[in-house]
């Protein structure tokens, strides 16, 4: 479903900058409440429908009033008791990752990079949609163009920026497709550098020539791993993975939590699928070697 952009409570939302995947959602729940009239009647009607009366759609129909200037004319239903089921995130093997990375390339270049950012980078699917060309240290890369590139993440959750590094040979990859594609032949060097730092076009956009959202992100991770593995992986589980992956090959905790964007080693913990057997078979190897 594509967001009217030139719907006026859409511009409304848009300058209140929320992000892309909000957005989506409550057009999607703008689009649903159309079925129904617009009276107090209408608006217990939508939120009586089965899985809708939830804090998305509660702050979408605040938000809708609002826009309105009717906030004091309609009462929302009473909000539902009870937690909410978590999401179980599903564990990725290393095998599954290289099979959606397979797919995702045989589907096209641009893709496979998606994917291979979103992974390395251990990425949230809103941060893709920041990942512009001059994201990438390309100054520092190309004086060693054997070592990781670092990319930064402008204003990821929490409005903090973090530096996440991207393998040598997706980079390279990746710069030998824009070039192609951008019928780029650079004679001086240093000023192709310079011009790739001063680009900030995104990455990863839709026909339309804007940054590809978060909701189109996971559309895309959804097909190709279903297809891949039979699976539809979310975005989030992918990053959980890239985690673990970390975890397993000597990260420490507080690297890994840096390396995500998370504010407290705790909410790290979470993400790493390590078993108490894989850890007590750490501890065993460490003692091995104080002998």
């Amino acid at each position: 479903m594509e967001i009217d952009e030139t719907n006026p409570f859409v511009e409304w939302l848009i300058a209140k900058k929320l992000s892309d995947n909000t957005l989506y959602l409550y057009w999607r729940y703008y689009d649903r409440f159309q079925k129904f009239d617009f009276s107090q009647s209408g608006i217990d009607k939508f939120f009586a429908n089965k899985n809708i009366n939830n804090s998305i759609s509660r702050a979408f129909m605040k938000s809708l009033l609002e826009f309105l200037e009717m906030s004091d004319k309609f009462k929302l239903p009473p909000k539902p008791t009870g937690k909410k089921k978590k999401k179980i995130i599903r564990k990725v093997t290393g095998d599954q990752i290289r099979n959606i990375r397979e797919v995702a390339y045989d589907e096209n270049d641009i893709i496979g990079f998606l994917f291979d950012f979103l992974y390395y980078g251990a990425l949230r699917r809103s941060e893709v949609s920041k990942i512009m060309i001059n994201s990438l240290n390309w100054g520092v890369w190309f004086e060693d163009r054997n070592k990781p590139c670092e990319m930064i993440i402008r204003l990821g959750k929490g409005n903090k920026d973090r530096i996440v590094l991207i393998p040598s040979n997706v980079v390279s990859d990746f710069l030998e497709f824009y070039m192609k594609k951008a019928n780029i032949n650079p004679i001086n060097m240093r000023g192709f550098v310079s011009t790739l730092s001063n680009t900030s076009r995104p990455i990863f956009m839709k026909k339309n020539g804007s940054a590809l959202n978060g909701w189109k992100v996971w559309q895309v991770i959804k097909r190709v791993s279903n297809k891949a593995i039979g699976i539809e992986m979310r975005p989030h589980e992918i990053r959980h993975a890239r985690a673990t992956e970390l975890e397993r090959n000597g990260m420490s905790i507080r690297s890994i939590q840096h390396y995500l964007g998370h504010s407290t080693p705790q909410i790290t913990e979470i993400y790493l699928h390590t078993t108490t057997k894989q850890s007590l078979e750490k501890v065993k190897e460490f003692m091995q070697d104080e002998i």
